[in-house]
């Protein structure tokens, strides 16, 4: 192997490494990229299903509420349930105030 030979192997060698390491790197940021989409993805849900959850918290406060005002003792909620839209269920639901 001659002088020309070994110093194209070299280039070669350093090229195929800094490649490798260009690689990694890119690599390592899509990585953080999509851990950190994730994460925001994932808070982001929580915080509405938490609105959700204290909407719906509200509006039972609300209809309690209205229920004890007109005096009210005893609440009936009608619950339908549904199969692919098949058959429907019907069932009452006693709570006590």
């Amino acid at each position: 192997m001659n002088a020309r030979e070994v110093h194209a192997h070299k280039v070669h060698t350093c090229e195929v490494h800094a490649n490798e390491i260009q690689t990694r790197e890119v690599h390592t940021h899509e990585m953080h990229t999509y851990k950190v989409h994730a994460h925001e993805t994932h808070a982001c849900e929580m915080h509405a299903y938490e609105g959700f959850c204290e909407d719906l918290a509200r509006q039972n406060t609300a209809a309690h509420l209205s229920q004890l005002q007109l005096g009210f003792r005893r609440c009936r909620i009608l619950v339908m349930l549904s199969h692919m839209g098949f058959s429907h269920r019907c069932g009452v639901l006693k709570v006590s105030i």
